[in-house]
């Protein structure tokens, strides 16, 4: 809730009166009301509002101009504007902001008083909110059992989107710098970051059949799931409903992984042998090789996840939908049977010189790069020719020469067409 009172400074209440004459009683009805003893004005008359006071405050200082718009905006809403609010009032619900700088005073008022006092507009919208009539390209609907809600047409295809779903894009959108730069609504309301996000979501394709895909550990499992993507967020879909979205750009994967690490722990499927309390937040969780805990970065697992890509071999090994859980099974074994590589080894295999203070452990086809002594940040997929390599023995090997079989026929026949 908010407190309108809290006001070092106010106008006489005679710009009340003032207002009252200017307005008709259909207007006074729809874009004002009194809230804890403070003017309460609805967005839409906000300018009309300050032209009026600027002209009320000429005629009473007998001023020969007018202050400010801005001046005047800062006397009646605070130098810090106010946040605009809710205020419900029966079934009518303005949107807008307490003037804490005009006091209502304690004479009679043509004014109604809206006795619910403020909502707070920042993360929420309410049903009746008058913005929700004008949004483009979707139609916002109250159901009873599933509250506010959106419906998008998408070629021939409704699609409902929930507000939670708003918002989950919302938080997702603040998180880049990229799409905050590109979408500058979403940093500020709710409400006013709706219509950018639906426009986001209307714009998604979807995802082919044959591409596999990294998924949030929730929606793995549905079994008639589908995804759309936008960019690199992404969309997923079932029964004609958004169920869920996230972003898989490589700037964003450190949060979709703390994420899916954190709901992994929060429902105990966090595979035998890994350990998630960690104190660098850099690292995701830890595993043992060979009795010594590593702590296994999300480097690592971005570098596992493009270096499985690669091989299509690797790759067809994962489900078609697949989530940090898979990963987790595949990588733990393969790190609890790796062994030590010499930097001779690393030389001959990748063909390029091991980093400085690291040590390279292998297990079957892949090497992986441990620094800082005990962090894995690089898991590097060998190719057929190098795997094939790097599982011979080291060390030079003699090449045998084959023997040659002397024919004493074909001597001759070389002997007798010689010159002497």
């Amino acid at each position: 809730m908010i407190n309108p009172t809290d006001s070092t400074s106010t106008v006489p209440s005679l710009f009340v009166h003032y207002l009252e004459q200017e307005c008709d009683a259909s207007e006074l009805e729809r874009f004002y009301r009194v809230v804890q003893g403070c003017l309460f004005v609805d967005e839409r008359a906000e300018q009309k509002t300050i032209a009026l006071y600027q002209a009320w405050q000429k005629q009473v200082t007998d001023a020969s101009t007018e202050k400010s718009i801005e001046k005047v905006r800062r006397r009646m809403f605070g130098s810090e504007l106010e946040e605009v609010a809710y205020v419900l009032d029966g079934k009518r619900c303005l949107t807008g902001r307490c003037a804490r700088g005009v006091e209502i005073g304690s004479g009679s008022s043509k004014i109604k008083v809206a006795h619910a006092g403020v909502l707070s507009a920042k993360d929420y919208i309410h049903p009746r909110d008058p913005m929700l009539a004008s949004i483009t390209g979707a139609k916002a609907e109250l159901d009873r059992h599933k509250g506010l809600i959106f419906v998008l047409e998408t070629g021939n295809v409704q699609l409902e989107v929930s507000v939670r779903t708003v918002q989950s894009l919302v938080e997702l959108m603040r998180a880049s710098s990229a799409l905050r730069k590109r979408f500058p609504e979403v940093n500020g309301l709710l409400r006013d970051s709706v219509e950018p996000v639906l426009a986001v979501i209307a714009r998604a394709k979807m995802v082919k059949k044959s591409e596999k895909l990294l998924v949030p550990s929730d929606v793995a499992s549905i079994p008639d799931v589908t995804f759309a993507r936008s960019g690199f967020l992404y969309f997923a879909i079932s029964d004609s409903k958004i169920v869920s979205c996230f972003n898989l750009h490589p700037k964003s994967m450190a949060l979709f992984l703390r994420e899916q690490i954190t709901e992994l722990k929060a429902a105990a499927k966090v595979p035998r042998g890994v350990e998630t309390a960690l104190k660098n937040r850099k690292h995701m969780c830890s595993t043992k090789i060979q009795g010594k805990s590593f702590a296994l970065s999300v480097a690592f697992f971005s570098s596992f996840l493009v270096e499985m890509q690669k091989s299509k071999k690797q790759y067809e090994k994962l489900p078609r939908y697949f989530s940090l859980l898979h990963l987790l099974n595949r990588i733990v074994p393969l790190l609890k049977g790796a062994k030590s590589v010499s930097e001779l080894e690393v030389l001959q295999t990748l063909g390029r010189r091991p980093r400085r203070e690291a040590i390279y452990k292998s297990s079957g086809p892949w090497i992986f790069v441990i620094e800082e002594k005990s962090v894995c940040t690089e898991a590097i997929l060998l190719s057929g020719k190098e795997e094939q390599k790097n599982s011979q023995p080291s060390g030079p090997r003699r090449r045998r020469r084959p023997r040659r079989r002397s024919s004493r026929s074909g001597t001759k026949s070389r002997t007798a067409g010689t010159t002497p």
